[in-house]
């Protein structure tokens, strides 16, 4: 206890006093030191939720709680009910015993508010949870409290798991678990989830979130059968076979690892040590020890026989229902055609075929009407107009293609023209210049 409490920032050394004392009278006198008090404790439970210090990822029973929360100093706290009641109220924590009659999410169907009996066991829950003591005359009540966000969390990861295996077998027995299969799944995502908190998750899947059917095989068996898919699949004879099938490929599976870690590891362990022994009966011991080794291999090839004899059949029957589905699938999309062709009439259709074409020619009628009239025009004045600015554009033209012309031809002759330098060459310069003479 020492160490989770000091994995809780507000469990300070200075507040511990305050903390494991019985502090009922702050309500009054110090609100704002009770609501610490409440909030330092329930950050506590939820830090021993989250590092499994209760054994569960979703759930703390009441059995044993004061004694597993005794501190090495202060000793156990004196208001662990009072701190219950509050998390109860503060609709934090659910307790089982009211948990397994309604709710506390918010109803995902319109059944849940239309229903005479719904609605009375919701009514009911509430007068329950407003009323709800933990404690009689200072000591716990018997229950288990179910931290409400963390049963949503842990349910919808087993939830998402199973989908994903689900849509990665894409058969449809990868549906179908009994209730030991389903604790498999649960627990590859939480190992320390308890009996219990198994219970409770069957409840928050199926009810709750309304993602598997769940059903028991009688009154006096714990066995269950679980679809999942929706709360309202479901679950048939066919079902039920094809659970059992998957269970007994299962039990098939341990037995043969059994079989294996005796022929593998034990029987040649016990050899090794006979051998090392020199007594009379060792001889004996040995062909004995043989003897079984030959029995259990041949107990592991019927073990392993068997088991693909049974892989084979849950694979036939997966196919079955591929069939199945895929002959549904037509015949309510044969369904679908005939009803969407009985819709449409030939005689019908050609009528209206008719009355279209009528409907095009009087739009053309009505375009041609539409264009300008030429009544009154001399068009062999238009058209000697026409053929003399085809001329005059024809003739400018010509004369741009000829001055094109002329001036690409000067350009080029200018290139290969040679000018020759005509001018006087320059005479040497001596090394010293002469100075003049001035005469008189």
């Amino acid at each position: 206890m020492d160490d989770l409490a000091k994995k809780v920032p507000s469990f300070k050394e200075l507040r511990l006093p305050s903390l494991y004392s019985d502090f009922v009278e702050l309500r009054e006198l110090n609100p704002e030191g009770f609501a610490a008090n409440i909030d330092a404790w329930s950050a506590l439970l939820l830090e021993g939720l989250k590092s499994h210090f209760f054994k569960s990822s979703v759930s703390i029973t009441s059995s044993g709680l004061a004694v597993s929360l005794r501190h090495s100093k202060h000793g156990e706290p004196k208001a662990l009910g009072l701190v219950l009641d509050e998390l109860v109220r503060s609709k934090k924590y659910i307790p089982l015993s009211i948990y397994k009659d309604t709710s506390p999410y918010t109803s995902r169907s319109i059944a849940d508010y239309i229903s005479p009996m719904k609605w009375l066991l919701a009514t009911w829950a509430l007068m329950k949870l407003s009323s709800f003591k933990s404690s009689k005359a200072g000591t716990l009540l018997p229950e288990s409290y179910i931290h409400i966000d963390n049963l949503a969390a842990v349910g919808d990861e087993v939830t998402k798991l199973v989908q994903q295996r689900i849509d990665k077998e894409g058969v449809y027995s990868s549906r179908l678990l009994d209730g030991d299969m389903f604790a498999a799944v649960v627990r590859q995502v939480h190992d320390h989830i308890s009996d219990s908190d198994i219970d409770v998750l069957h409840t928050y899947i199926a009810r709750d979130a309304g993602k598997m059917t769940l059903v028991k095989q009688n009154s006096k068996s714990d066995r269950i059968y679980i679809k999942f898919g929706t709360s309202e699949a479901e679950i048939s004879e066919d079902d039920i076979s094809i659970i059992r099938l998957k269970g007994s490929i299962q039990s098939l599976a341990l037995r043969s690892k059994v079989l294996e870690h005796r022929l593998d590891n034990e029987i040649p362990e016990r050899i090794k040590s006979l051998l090392k022994l020199k007594d009379s009966d060792r001889q004996e011991r040995l062909k004995n020890i043989l003897i079984q080794k030959a029995q259990v291999k041949k107990s592991l090839l019927k073990c392993e026989a068997a088991s693909n004899q049974l892989v084979t059949l849950l694979e036939a029957v997966n196919d079955a229902q591929g069939n199945a589905s895929l002959f549904e699938t037509l015949q309510s999309t044969k369904a679908t055609l005939q009803s969407l062709n009985e819709k449409v009439s030939l005689d019908d259709l050609d009528e209206l075929q008719l009355e279209l074409d009528e409907e095009i020619a009087a739009t053309n009628t009505i375009s041609d009407s539409l264009v300008v009239s030429t009544d009154g025009i001399d068009e062999a004045a238009v058209d000697d107009e026409l053929e003399l600015l085809e001329k005059e554009e024809l003739a400018k033209a010509g004369k741009s293609g000829k001055k094109e012309k002329s001036d690409s031809e000067l350009h080029k002759k200018l290139e290969n023209l040679n000018i020759q330098d005509t001018s006087p060459p320059e005479a040497p310069k001596s090394e010293k210049e002469e100075p003049q003479l001035l005469h008189s």
